[in-house]
């Protein structure tokens, strides 16, 4: 058994899965081969993890899934984690935090729960850094931040919980160890299709039956490739003006560019911070960022870290910028991306 926890991410709101029947149909629960889609998960793990965490965003849902998982498997096997409420993040960033909350000092694999085709054999031999995390990387540079692992000390700092943060790449961002496993090499070193990693977004996508391949006993998962801070990202106590601009400058210093824009954005919420020194080193902090990201040849997070610097500073929306955008989604063959 893995000495891990899976956990399922599953509080979304399955915008593009709806019909035009005008009521809400939750995925995770569609009838597919006889059985809804959250239970061929659980089913598929249950070999490698004693225990698999659900993370749902309401009560209700919980009591839902519970019920429905019941009838199929003991519900012993699966933690349920609600959304912590006293939190400004929102949607996955919130099921990702309260889950790394609730099974505090343990390493977490995260999965979305639309990818009924997964192969829980070759999430088991992934390998993660205490202080670090583990992802899935395309060739083109596209990343899946949904399908992470996370080691036992890698979290999400109090500083932050203020922010109203939304998206998956936030905790990957500000990791000291990121390790980066090729899709594309592993499919070819193990002969492997490229369903494997398909997720389901609308009905028409459930078209081929799940199947569970014969021997996986000797898979082949290639080294990954590591990028490493120069140090552990440690926030002490910050109680004035001073403090904000220091700790930043040193966060800087250690490569921690988007933890330096986080403290600089959260400064600035509680009025440590002026909105003039804010947009000094939050530029900075961004600028810095996206061209560390560049030089590790990790486009999606160089990407993210560009919309972030031109959705917050409104001035660097020049055309060079915007142009930079668009030839980072054709890489990665993102057809569109919002920016938030």
């Amino acid at each position: 058994m893995s000495d891990r926890i899976l956990t399922i991410l599953a509080g979304g709101s399955s915008r593009r899965f709806q019909n035009n029947e005008g009521r809400w149909s939750d995925k995770v629960l569609k009838e597919y081969n006889n059985k809804p889609l959250l239970v061929h998960l659980l089913e598929g793990c249950r070999r490698y993890y004693d225990l698999v965490g659900i993370s749902v965003n309401t009560k209700a849902r919980k009591r839902t899934y519970s019920k429905i998982v019941n009838s199929y498997i003991t519900n012993k096997f699966v933690k349920y984690i609600i959304d912590f409420k006293k939190v400004a993040f929102e949607g996955v960033l919130k099921g990702i935090y309260s889950t790394m909350e609730y099974f505090e000092n343990k390493s977490i694999q995260f999965i979305p729960s639309d990818r009924p085709y997964l192969l829980f054999e070759i999430l088991k031999e992934l390998k993660v850094k205490p202080n670090g995390v583990s992802i899935f990387k395309y060739s083109d540079g596209m990343i899946e931040p949904l399908l992470a692992l996370y080691g036992s000390n890698s979290r999400i700092s109090s500083k932050f919980l203020n922010l109203s943060l939304s998206r998956a790449d936030v905790p990957i961002r500000l990791s000291q160890y990121i390790q980066t496993y090729c899709i594309d090499d592993l499919l070819k070193k193990n002969d492997l299709s490229a369903d494997i990693f398909t997720n389901i977004n609308v009905q028409g996508n459930l078209t081929r039956e799940i199947t569970e391949l014969d021997d996986l006993s000797n898979i082949c998962i290639p080294s990954p490739e590591n990028i490493e801070k120069q140090s552990e990202l440690i926030l002490n106590d910050i109680n004035d003006y001073e403090d904000v601009l220091d700790v930043a400058n040193e966060l800087m210093e250690k490569e921690h560019f988007y933890a330096a824009y986080l403290l600089s954005l959260s400064s600035l919420k509680k009025k440590k911070l002026d909105s003039e020194v804010f947009k000094q080193i939050g530029k900075e902090a961004l600028l810095k960022e996206r061209e560390y990201w560049k030089v590790k040849n990790l486009p999606f997070l160089e990407l993210h870290a560009l919309q972030d610097l031109i959705t917050i500073f409104p001035e660097e929306q020049t055309r060079d910028n915007m142009s930079s955008v668009i030839k980072l989604k054709e890489k990665m063959k993102i057809k569109s991306r919002r920016l938030k």
